[in-house]
């Protein structure tokens, strides 16, 4: 009868599997441009990819940089992102 006896069970897996590697610089200060050179190919896989579907859950986007970059190793680790999910836009 009501909204949550009538929803549908998710189950979601959480695991931490990105991190960044020596040399990112804090990117406060930085244009979108030096965000990118700044992250380009220093984000990295802790474990191996995650399979199935993943939501993407990143704390804030500025200029989205990491955000692109994470999504772009995980698809090249196999993984199907389906969005980036974000708790704060500057």
């Amino acid at each position: 009868m009501g909204l949550v006896e009538d929803a549908p069970v998710v189950r979601l897996d959480v695991a931490a599997v990105l991190r960044t590697t020596a040399g990112v610089r804090d990117s406060v200060g930085l244009s979108s441009a030096a965000r990118e050179r700044n992250i380009a190919g220093r984000v990295r896989l802790t474990s191996a990819g995650p399979a199935g579907e993943v939501l993407l859950v990143d704390d804030i986007v500025t200029t989205g940089a990491t955000a692109r970059e994470a999504v772009r190793v995980l698809r090249a680790a196999g993984a199907a992102v389906s969005a980036v999910l974000t708790l704060a836009y500057v």
